[in-house]
């Protein structure tokens, strides 16, 4: 099963991933220069540390290739706003303090709670999924329970992301 993600989150992945290609070129070079320094000397610690940090730096090209290849880029301007789903702007009010708060749902990798984007495979995306204006939905947050009502439902704006 291939995992939604908008364009806007696809392409940061790309960017991502070509960032992580040009500093594994460049560890490498660097790893080349040391490995040659090491023929003469019986201290590998530094060379042992560069590839450490070569694994952990495929490690993470393995992990976003494989996201991009199981992506499936979704329009999220064609998504009807009759429920919560993948790729909504949601404006949820907590009924204890009247508080609203504007949570738009991505992937995972698009995620940024702090900055309102919360992935729907999260608690709260889980939650707010498949809901209405004016339901009630009841989430248990770190902090306890919680309770919000849907006070709109709208198409996400991508470029914001």
């Amino acid at each position: 099963m291939k995992l939604m993600i908008t364009n806007v989150g696809y392409n940061k992945l790309k960017i991502q991933l070509s960032e992580l290609h040009a500093k594994r070129r460049e560890l490498m070079s660097e790893m080349r220069e040391v490995k040659e320094n090491c023929l003469s000397s019986d201290d590998t610690s530094e060379l042992n540390q560069y590839r450490m940090t070569l694994d952990a730096l495929e490690e993470n090209i393995n992990k976003i290739s494989n996201a991009m290849e199981n992506s499936k880029i979704i329009d999220v301007t064609t998504i009807s706003t009759d429920k919560v789903r993948f790729g909504h702007r949601v404006i949820i009010e907590d009924l204890d303090t009247a508080l609203q708060t504007v949570v738009n749902l991505v992937s995972i990798y698009e995620s940024d709670p702090k900055n309102g984007f919360i992935s729907v495979a999260s608690p709260l995306g889980m939650a707010l999924c498949g809901m209405e204006v004016g339901d009630v939905v009841d989430f248990k947050a770190p902090n306890g329970d919680k309770e919000y009502e849907i006070i709109s439902i709208e198409t996400m704006d991508v470029m914001v992301n």
